[in-house]
């Protein structure tokens, strides 16, 4: 699953819990590695993403833990959130990158329940995975806090370069193959130390002069 933190963790229920991918920051003041994953809910597995997807945290102390991770604290994001990237500016305040809808499932096949981290478990119509629903979109977004423990700020959208290439420009959808409302971007940002911003997604490259601002986020291409 990327982070191996479903082989480390299982929730109250006692259930196996597949995760994806693990964004994993260090930071001095509390003397932890700060993991934030995705949770597939439901003890489902990745084919169910999109139904079962929410964001965590957790916690090691790298090497004196074995590299365990214990996940700490309530979700930092609810379904639907996927793909975190944890990323540290200048000035240490820790950038959240997600990919979030609002009203829940981003799908609109029903949610499973699986048994053992597999999507399989929760039977054959579990095992496929569900596209974006209709009307509704798979958008990145960050959140920022001055602590790994929050508290966390509202999200910020960065719909606008995501469909129209310019911070400045649409939301709606776009007549362009790569620039769509309903397919996630798997966006990858980097925060330089002048403040500036540049971020890898499934297709091209972002930068932004001021990471704080989505009005100057753009897509520059490939």
């Amino acid at each position: 699953n990327g982070s191996g933190f479903n082989l480390l963790h299982r929730p109250p229920n006692g259930k196996p819990t597949s995760t994806w991918g693990g964004s994993v920051i260090y930071k001095n003041e509390t003397g932890m590695y700060h993991m934030f994953a995705s949770e597939i809910s439901q003890s489902c597995g990745i084919h169910r993403w999109t139904t079962n997807s929410f964001v965590v945290h957790a916690v090691s102390k790298g090497e004196k833990d074995d590299w365990r991770f214990e996940k700490v604290g309530d979700p930092v994001l609810p379904i639907f959130s996927h793909e975190p990237i944890v990323t540290e500016a200048p000035d240490g305040t820790l950038a959240l990158f997600v990919t979030f809808y609002p009203n829940g499932s981003v799908a609109d096949c029903p949610t499973c329940t699986c048994s053992d981290g597999t999507s399989a478990s929760g039977g054959s119509s579990c095992n496929v995975e569900c596209g974006c629903g209709v009307n509704k979109t798979m958008f990145s977004y960050f959140t920022t806090s001055k602590s790994p423990y929050g508290p966390w700020s509202p999200l910020q959208s960065l719909c606008a370069t995501q469909v129209s290439g310019f911070g400045n420009g649409t939301c709606e959808q776009a007549n362009h193959p790569r620039l769509s409302p309903q397919i996630d971007l798997n966006l990858a940002p980097v925060i330089l130390p002048n403040g500036t911003l540049l971020a890898w997604t499934r297709w091209d490259i972002w930068r932004s002069d001021d990471w704080r601002d989505p009005i100057k986020y753009e897509d520059i291409g490939q």
